[in-house]
């Protein structure tokens, strides 16, 4: 008692364990690491590449547009360099044409003309400088460039109609043998118009920058040889003080010339001297004298005497330039702030470089930086070509937010797409689990449908060959206990027909004897007769007990079974045409030998036969059908017969094997009930009252004896088939 105690709780302790496994199993938790395993993986995989792809795309697009710019800026100095080379075409013209140099020489003071075209279609503008009047721009005042009497070709600084801006052109020297009458230089305007025309050629930001020093008077006269201010020069003073006092960082170079025929240093000293009392003027006036230089140009320019009196009014003066005190283009250049880096490569250098960090009115740009040098190397202006960075890839990616889009699309593809395949890796994982449970519940008809050949379809597998197996076992079992029942059945029964024999027979004799001596007493000989009777039916149910508990050996022989079943048939024909019964014969030609004995399959097929005459009561169709057939032994009874459901197996000692011959016995009687089908070849199981139950368990056991498998499938109410298997003669048999 205490022992199944023990063995009730641990029974119940192990449900436990399965149903508190189901629970956990059934919550979807390998599901959802799956997913979350694949979102990681994918955002991960999503986020690095995203990332790579878009800085290898930036460094390219970057390399484009460097690119690009680099090309832009390199048209903008082929214009350049081509202005520089038309304004020497135009000058080389100019000066060809009959009485145009002449022109020049009569002029006394600079003035601005349009030379005659040459090539190109740009109006050229042409400047005339008289001798000792360096063009602005080209170099500082003191010492000045040697210009080669072929000229040079530079970038200068002018103002037309009151506005200052620069020119890339052609600067030469007018003179006469040793005498010098001035400067001629033509170049083209590098102003707004130039920078629009190149921005739509090149599909670049042009931007043109120069240093811009205020105007004012360029010249005071002197009255002959004196060095006393005149008084009509006081007006020049009184502007030029406005001007300084309103620009702090504004200083004055002023240059003393003279019309003196004396010694070089004579000259210098009365143009110095002139140039100190323009500067005395200034300082009463307010100016410091830190912010005024004074020069001569005797020191370095001796020039021809001159022999008129207007050439020589045009050296009693002095030459008046303004000068910033700051970096060069710093006025010019506040809305392009630059680095150090940039100032030393445009001031220093004088190189061109590019600037990935440019900033033009506080918005960045990808650009080049463009120095415009003169001949006498000041840097005069700077050109300035760039692309805003907002059409870089790297900018344009951020302002439309791309990499979040691109991560939420990922997940969102990599969530449906991991439920996808998580649930098709989980739900078959379910699916076996429960049909695991099912199986340890005694469900063995549990089966696993196999959809693919990966692991899961390897376990699936192996799970229907384990509840093969298990069936297996099972019927083997089964057969196992029925045969331990037989048995002791069998013993019992031999022991018992012994002992009824014996006194059945004396009961016969006595009876034989009793009737034999009674003859005249009717009623006596009546009785007697019953009493016989009744002896002879018992001893048959014992011989047929005895039979069953005690069959004899078969006498096998090879057959061919369509003989043994026409024998049957033409013994019963007679019996189903009183009953109404049509019988329906498919018997497969040639079919193999099997090893039978005709006598034990004669009373099979007889049994059968007369089982379903009662089955159909009068009327119906009795088929009979057979066939070779290549399965295994523990194929399924739905493979031979269909039309009926469920199926009963009964297992025999020893596997058939294959491929074996089939008979195939149905009708259309009454059917079994489904609680009986187990129980049918069960002996003294019987559904009839005539019956006493041994028929179908001695077909069973001479089937058994025959090494074959006997097979039953009904349906209530549309009829009964028993599928009987036997196994073919093999060829060395055969030939024994």
């Amino acid at each position: 008692m205490q022992n199944m105690d023990k063995n009730k709780i641990t029974g119940n302790a192990d449900e436990n364990i399965l149903f508190s496994a189901q629970k956990k199993l059934l919550k979807p938790r390998v599901q959802n690491k799956l997913i979350l395993a694949f979102v990681s993986t994918a955002l991960i995989a999503i986020g690095v590449s995203t990332y790579l792809v878009v800085r290898i795309n930036s460094e390219l697009t970057e390399n484009e547009i460097e690119r690009k710019i680099r090309e832009a800026n390199a048209t903008v100095m082929s214009v350049i360099d081509r202005y520089e080379e038309q304004s020497r075409e135009n000058i080389r013209s100019a000066l060809e044409k009959p009485g145009f140099s002449e022109a020049l020489k009569a002029q006394t003071v600079p003035y601005l003309f349009t030379p005659p075209l040459s090539s190109g279609n740009e109006v050229p503008v042409g400047l005339w400088l008289p001798s000792g009047q360096p063009v602005r721009g080209s170099g500082p005042p003191q010492p000045a460039p040697h210009v080669p009497p072929t000229g040079v070709k530079t970038v200068m600084q002018t103002e037309i109609n009151g506005i200052q801006t620069l020119l890339a052109g052609t600067v030469i020297p007018v003179a006469d043998g040793d005498r010098q009458y001035g400067t001629l230089a033509v170049g083209y305007v590098l102003g707004k118009s130039f920078a629009q025309d190149l921005e739509i050629m090149t599909n670049a930001a042009i931007r043109i920058f120069f240093e811009k020093i205020p105007t004012g008077p360029s010249s005071i006269f002197f009255k002959g040889s004196s060095s006393e201010l005149p008084e009509a020069a006081m007006k020049e003073i009184r502007e030029i003080a406005s001007l300084m006092q309103a620009r702090p960082r504004l200083e004055l170079v002023i240059e003393g010339h003279t019309d003196s025929t004396g010694s070089e240093k004579q000259n210098y000293r009365i143009g110095l001297r002139r140039a100190e009392v323009v500067k005395h003027a200034l300082v009463r006036k307010g100016i410091a004298p830190t912010r005024i230089q004074t020069i001569s140009f005797g020191e370095t320019r001796p020039i021809a005497p001159e022999t008129t009196e207007e050439s020589l009014a045009m050296n009693r003066r002095v030459e008046l330039e303004f000068k910033l005190n700051e970096d060069p283009l710093v006025g010019a250049i506040q809305d392009l702030p630059m680095t150090s880096a940039v100032k030393q490569s445009i001031f220093v250098d004088k190189q061109s470089l590019y600037d990935r960090d440019a900033l033009l009115k506080g918005e960045p740009y990808r650009a080049v930086y463009q120095p415009l040098v003169s001949y006498g190397g000041k840097v005069l202006g700077l050109i300035f070509v760039g692309i805003p960075r907002k059409y870089t890839f790297e900018t344009t990616v951020a302002t439309w937010h791309f990499f979040p889009i691109i991560l939420l699309i990922g997940f969102l593809l990599a969530t449906a797409l991991g439920y996808t395949i998580s649930r098709g890796i989980s739900r078959p994982i379910r699916h076996l689990y429960r049909g695991v449970l099912a199986v340890s519940e005694g469900d063995l008809d549990q089966r696993f449908e196999v959809k693919t050949k990966d692991e899961i379809g390897d376990l699936g597998r192996a799970f229907n060959i384990m509840t093969k197996k298990l069936r297996q076992l099972r019927e083997l079992e089964q057969e196992m206990q029925r045969r331990n029942r037989l048995a002791a059945l069998g013993e019992l029964s031999a022991g018992v027909a012994h002992e009824i024999r014996n006194p059945l027979g004396i009961i016969k004799n006595s009876a034989e004897m009793l009737r034999d001596r009674i003859q005249d007493d009717s009623k006596r000989r009546e009785l007697a007769d019953y009493i016989v009777e009744e002896v002879e039916r018992l001893n048959k149910v014992v011989t047929n007990f005895l039979q069953f508990a005690r069959p004899s050996e078969p006498r096998l022989e090879p057959l061919n079974i369509n003989g043994v079943l026409e024998h049957t048939l033409t013994l019963i024909a007679s019996e189903a045409d009183s009953s109404h019964i049509a019988i329906e014969k498919s018997l497969a030609p040639d079919l193999p030998m099997v090893l039978v004995d005709p006598e034990q399959c004669h009373q099979v097929f007889l049994n059968l036969f007369m089982n379903a005459f009662q089955a159909m009561r009068g009327h119906g169709q009795l088929r009979v059908e057979t066939k070779l057939v290549a399965h295994s032994a523990n194929h399924d009874m739905a493979a031979a017969v269909t039309d009926f459901s469920p199926n009963v197996t009964s297992s025999t000692t020893s596997e058939v094997s294959t491929p074996t011959v089939d008979v195939v016995i149905s009708d259309t009687g009454e059917g079994i009930a489904p609680e009986a089908l187990p129980r049918i070849f069960d002996p003294f199981f019987s559904t009839k009252d005539e019956g006493i139950g041994l028929g179908l368990s001695l077909v069973h056991k001479i089937i058994e004896n025959h090494s074959g498998r006997i097979r039953v499938a009904s349906k209530p109410g549309v009829g009964a088939s028993f599928s009987i298997s036997l196994p073919i003669v093999s060829p060395n048999k055969s030939k024994g």
